[in-house]
């Protein structure tokens, strides 16, 4: 992993973990409260995935919002939610990204960002919780999400 010590990036990018019906998830919630805590030392622009977003304080300004794929019914998975993350800093001559995600999402999120030439860093999150009331089964547990990523990370390197 990648962390960066220093606050040397051009921008915040949030991946979300996990859902509820109504309210914050709790993985989602530790993020929010970590790139909050960041803002108010250095704002900078925040690129943020919905599930995330509609739960930020109204005095953070968001940037920009990952709500949906690129194409029409398709699952926002996180190399979707990257790939337009990236394009958007690209576009917005933002060079290095500061990535905010449950510890045991990061190994996908930094195999999937091999596929775009872009700098980063991970921002420490240990201790992101997971949540057992979460409508996405795989983010209730950590066996659960593990499962799912050996599907996963399978599945991606027979389609990829």
């Amino acid at each position: 992993m990648k962390y960066v010590r220093r606050l040397e990036v051009d921008v915040i990018i949030c991946l979300a973990f996990g859902k509820r019906e109504t309210e914050v998830s709790l993985s989602n919630k530790f993020l929010i409260e970590k790139i909050v805590d960041l803002n108010q030392q250095t704002p900078l622009p925040l690129i943020i995935q919905k599930d995330c977003s509609d739960y930020f304080p109204n005095n953070i300004k968001i940037t920009k919002v990952i709500s949906d794929h690129a194409e029409t019914e398709k699952y926002l998975d996180t190399r979707e939610v990257l790939r337009q993350s990236i394009n958007y800093c690209k576009e917005n001559s933002l060079k290095k990204a500061l990535i905010f995600a449950h510890p045991d999402h990061v190994p996908r999120i930094e195999n999937d960002l091999k596929y775009f030439n872009f700098d980063y860093g991970i921002a420490y999150t240990k201790g992101c919780p997971y949540d057992s009331k979460s409508t996405q089964v795989w983010t209730r547990n950590r066996f659960f999400f593990m499962f799912r990523e050996l599907i996963v990370r399978t599945y991606y390197r027979i389609t990829y």
